[in-house]
């Protein structure tokens, strides 16, 4: 197990905890304990995408800030109010983040020759991508509905059984498969894969000598 997660679940419960004494305790002096017990906060703030990822072993993807709160509220964390408070107050101290949806608007994805983003979900390795742009998608029908509708592609082979003499060719078809990819975040405007450079090459370019 990640000793970072290990860590997370620990805390979680030893916060859990705490938070129960005080409720258990007089109202009048919530504040006061609340205010010194230091609240795990599980974002980390990539500054070259200006957003905030969510590390919690079942999340690793970006977070808006305006949905910090019902982010933290779920149950995959379960954070007490005073808890989401304090973690909206660091984020708030953050410069330049995309605040909503309508920021979203400037996000650029990173380029196709970026190594993967350790911070997010290891990347997947059975997507296709379109040759022609940067369409990442995991279903063969939907490339192909992509590249019909967006760059007017037509499958020369067409409907039926191909002839013997187009059986012994190997197609090229509009898109790349085994693309290994990730994903920034989990709903729409940008919820959409980006692809990135396999381990192996990232290792390989490393080796290069400079000239």
């Amino acid at each position: 197990m990640d000793a970072s997660v290990s860590v997370q679940r620990v805390w979680s419960r030893i916060s859990r905890r705490i938070i129960g004494f005080v409720a258990s305790i007089s109202p009048a002096n919530h504040s006061i304990i609340i205010a010194i017990i230091p609240i795990m906060n599980p974002f980390i703030h990539l500054s070259d995408y200006r957003v905030i990822v969510c590390t919690g072993p079942q999340c690793k993807y970006a977070v808006l800030p305006i949905h910090v709160d019902s982010h933290l509220s779920d149950v995959r964390h379960n954070y007490k109010k005073e808890q989401q408070e304090q973690v909206i107050k660091e984020i708030s101290q953050i410069e330049g983040l995309i605040q909503d949806t309508r920021g979203l608007e400037s996000f650029v994805f990173p380029k196709s020759t970026s190594p993967a983003i350790p911070k997010l979900n290891a990347p997947k390795t059975d997507r296709l991508k379109c040759q022609l742009c940067e369409y990442v998608i995991c279903h063969r029908r939907l490339i192909q509905e992509h590249c019909r509708t967006i760059h007017r592609w037509e499958n020369e082979r067409g409907k039926g059984r191909p002839s013997y003499k187009k059986r012994q060719t190997t197609p090229e078809w509009p898109w790349i498969s085994r693309v290994y990819c990730q994903q920034f975040f989990k709903n729409r405007p940008k919820q959409g894969f980006f692809k990135v450079i396999r381990e192996e090459a990232v290792d390989e370019r490393d080796l290069e000598p400079d000239i």
